[in-house]
């Protein structure tokens, strides 16, 4: 397979949720936890992870990702 054929990173790293991904956040997971940051896409600084709960509620859009 050619590397350029290949998806996006994240989409195969563990540490990444591709859900909170497709609703514009950052989607960087906390392994341990399972908590998940939704800051803005490539935010400046660290994450800011929140429980499944929440993360839920971003990604059926009943919440907005947090600011960068």
């Amino acid at each position: 397979m050619n590397v350029t054929d290949s998806k996006p990173l994240e989409r195969h790293n563990a540490s990444a949720d591709e859900h909170v991904i497709a609703a514009g956040a950052c989607g960087q997971k906390h392994l341990p936890t399972g908590r998940a940051c939704i800051k803005a896409v490539q935010h400046p600084g660290a994450c800011e992870f929140v429980s499944p709960d929440e993360v839920k509620a971003v990604v059926d859009g009943s919440a907005s990702p947090l600011p960068a």
